[in-house]
C-alpha cells in the first residue's frame, strides 16, 4: 500500500519519538512537561487496554468508544461455548 519513501519517513518519525522518550526516561526528566502530558497518559492507557480492552479509551476520556470496545470484545466470551464446561 505505502511506497518505500513513505515507509522510511514514518519509520524515522517513530524512531525519533521512541528515542526522545528513552532519553527523557534515562536522564530522569520525568518531571518534564512532555513526559507528564503526553507519555505518562499513553503508557497508563496502554497498560489498562492490555488487561481489559477498552479501559484505555475510557481512561483517555473516550467513554463511548471504550464501552463499545468492552462490549465487542466481550461478545465472543458470551457467544462462543466453552467445551470444558458441561
Amino acid at each position: 500500500m505505502l511506497n518505500d519513501k513513505t515507509k522510511n519517513f514514518l519509520l524515522k518519525i517513530a524512531n525519533s519519538i521512541v528515542f526522545s522518550i528513552i532519553l527523557l526516561s534515562f536522564f530522569g526528566i520525568q518531571s518534564h512537561p512532555f513526559f507528564k502530558l503526553y507519555v505518562f497518559p499513553l503508557v497508563v492507557a496502554a497498560i489498562a487496554s492490555f488487561f481489559i480492552p477498552g479501559l484505555g479509551q475510557i481512561y483517555n476520556g473516550q467513554i463511548l468508544k471504550g464501552i463499545l470496545f468492552i462490549i465487542m470484545c466481550g461478545i465472543p466470551y458470551v457467544l462462543v461455548p466453552n467445551p470444558d464446561v458441561p
